[in-house]
């Protein structure tokens, strides 16, 4: 769990059975003054991976931390942050993990890339930097990786403005398949969920990707909620597009995904999914569901004390663990969890 406060970013790590816990803050000197700050932390299959950045010298570094957030080796350093930023490190569940820079050319309009890297567990890369896509707009982006080890690249691409937002007519949108060693398709269009006001004076916005959900096969489905009546309405929703893995071009998702909604998750494993079953508008009480990669249900739990209406959504974790917050329907600081509740059977 991350926090914001006086110290900057603070990030807790909180044993699943609840009996201890660990901080990290980010780092300051001797007057107070910021040296390093948390970026990111990615999971692997025992502990985290905590990135930084350090302010003086501009550098990027990768930290491997216990589960308790003990460190279990070095720091790696990636590269300079500044003008090239390391933005994010995904785990690649082909084995080890893909880092995302954004590269700048330093000039006024600036040119920019997004980078891809693959590297090894012991974050060495398997190859050098692959540009993704070139730009000048501001961008807001989604890199995912498939079971496959291939990564779909998504971004939406606007000028900066003052005041109202551009208007569609304006926007870019790019996708992209990307391998190690560089591009695997060429640029393609995404489908985008569009949110459109119910007030006349409202702004037509990019609703954003919604959830991403890896299939066993390779490739990605895609799942966008529908919003409050009474703000506006977004198009497309529900399961809106499915991405093959290496095409460019999209297709229907796989029929069997419309008895889920956008709780599925794949288990760290890829054997099968768990997801919570859609309640009724006057329910908030959940069944936790086991779902084979058939598609086909295979177990299911009703909760006890899990009733709550909560004004976050519920997370389910590739490790099967279900993440409740505000789970009284009051403090937005409570949060529930089931470590491991939902996985195949050992």
């Amino acid at each position: 769990m991350a926090w914001l406060n006086g110290n900057g970013i603070t990030t807790s790590y909180l044993r699943a059975d609840g009996s201890a816990a660990a901080a990290i803050r980010d780092g300051k000197d001797g007057t107070g003054k910021p040296v390093e700050g948390q970026i990111a932390e990615v999971p692997r299959t025992s502990g985290f991976l905590v990135l930084s950045k350090t302010f003086t010298p501009w550098c990027n570094f990768v930290r491997p931390i216990a589960s308790d957030a003990n460190p279990t080796g070095p720091a790696v350093f990636v590269e300079a942050a500044f003008p090239n930023k390391l933005q994010q490190i995904g785990q690649n569940p082909a084995g080890g993990y893909v880092e995302v820079r954004i590269n700048s050319d330093g000039k006024q309009p600036a040119t920019k890339t997004l980078d891809l890297r693959f590297v090894n567990e012991a974050l060495l890369p398997l190859g050098d930097w692959q540009t993704a896509l070139t730009y000048r707009e501001n961008i807001q982006w989604a890199v995912n990786v498939d079971q496959q080890g291939r990564a779909l690249v998504l971004a939406f691409m606007y000028p900066p403005s003052f005041g109202p937002p551009p208007p569609p007519a304006d926007w870019r949108f790019s996708a992209r398949w990307m391998g190690p060693n560089g591009p695997l398709t060429e640029e393609f269009q995404p489908v985008t969920p569009i949110f459109t006001p119910t007030s006349p004076s409202g702004f037509v916005v990019f609703a954003g990707w919604g959830t991403i959900v890896p299939l066993p096969e390779g490739g990605f489905a895609m799942y966008q909620y529908q919003t409050d009546p009474s703000y506006g309405t977004i198009s497309p929703t529900g399961w809106y597009a499915f991405y093959p893995s290496r095409q460019a071009a999209t297709e229907s998702p796989p029929s069997w995904l419309q008895l889920y909604d956008g709780s599925l998750r794949l288990l760290a494993n890829g054997q099968g999914y768990a997801a919570i079953e859609p309640q009724g508008p006057n329910s908030c009480a959940r069944t936790v569901l086991l779902v084979a990669a058939s598609g086909r249900t295979c177990f299911t739990l009703a909760l006890e004390g899990a009733d709550a209406c909560n004004a976050f959504p519920d997370t389910l974790w590739p490790d099967g663990s279900l993440v409740l917050q505000n789970a009284d329907g009051h403090s937005s600081c409570l949060i529930s969890w089931w470590p491991g509740l939902a996985r195949p059977a050992r």
